[in-house]
């Protein structure tokens, strides 16, 4: 903490948390006359996940803006031309998570993922579909976000991700405005707010406010299940690209491991981080997956 750096470089800067960045940073003070790019601190390091505080800061994970004065240099591993051919070779022969961030130099999610089904062509608006109905999720936090997501069902049976709201610190006037403005925006369809049971306030503000609401189905596993047809079932799943929380939790909501062996448990429930939106989505879509069974 005493320490005056005209400038420091950070080997393997993954490592390192957001607060020890923070102050490695706030010690890069001292002037020397003459020396170009001073006051800087810099790291490379391999890519990890996208939640990662460095790709967020550094606007490498989607959706998110590269910080003020900030920048950022991504390479393949081809890119290193002093690295041997059998050692690129070896690289190359990696697969999923592991090829993305040793070989391609991408920030990519970790093996653990709940929805390894998940990729970038999901995002999107659908060209075409008349929207039937209309379900939005509702989860409530106030450290941890509230989020609403809002999902319409075609009549051919695709399902569009349209809007989300996502806010930290909300009051209960303020959250029932948010789901107020979210109902007039799909007023056509006639939407119906799915809330999980344990919120019995929020639940009576919303249909006090004259929202229809239900409590929603909040099981988990079985939930997971129902979102994960969406992404293989073969019918037309988009998700609007402004649902930018939304999809940075479909690249990070990750199972906890295993304490023994170290790998994902799939009957255990999920890490609970990364999944105010997920929860929202969950909701809304095990209810549109019940409504249509029910025709």
């Amino acid at each position: 903490g005493s320490f005056n750096f005209s400038g420091c470089a950070v080997d393997e800067a993954i490592e390192l948390t957001k607060a020890a960045w923070i102050q490695i940073r706030g010690r890069c003070r001292l002037v020397v006359p003459g020396l170009q790019g001073k006051q800087q601190i810099y790291g490379a390091c391999n890519p990890g996940p996208p939640t990662h505080w460095l790709a967020e800061r550094f606007g490498l994970t989607p959706g998110m803006v590269c910080a003020k004065n900030c920048k950022a240099v991504s390479t393949a591993a081809t890119d290193n031309f002093f690295l041997p051919d059998e050692y690129l070779a070896d690289l190359a022969s990696l697969t999923g998570v592991a090829r993305k961030r040793f070989y391609e130099g991408l920030w990519a999610g970790s093996d653990l993922l709940v929805y390894g089904e998940w990729d970038s062509n999901f995002v999107g608006e659908p060209k075409d579909g008349r929207f039937v109905r209309c379900a939005i999720g509702v989860d409530i936090g106030y450290n941890h976000p509230s989020a609403l997501i809002a999902a319409l069902q075609s009549t051919d049976g695709g399902t569009y991700i349209a809007a989300e709201w996502f806010e930290r610190r909300q009051s209960e006037h303020q959250v029932v405005a948010a789901a107020k403005k979210m109902a007039e925006q799909f007023a056509s369809y006639a939407p119906v707010f799915y809330i999980d049971p344990s919120a019995a306030m929020m639940r009576r503000a919303l249909a006090d406010a004259g929202l229809p609401v239900e409590p929603a189905d909040n099981d988990v596993i079985s939930g997971i299940q129902t979102v994960r047809s969406y992404l293989t079932g073969g019918a037309p799943f988009h998700v609007d690209p402004s649902c930018t929380n939304l999809i940075r939790e479909f690249e990070s909501y990750e199972y906890q491991q295993d304490a023994t062996t170290g790998t994902a448990r799939v009957t255990e429930k999920p890490v609970k981080s990364n999944d105010d939106a997920q929860d929202s989505a969950r909701y809304a879509l095990v209810a549109l997956r019940k409504m249509s069974l029910s025709g």
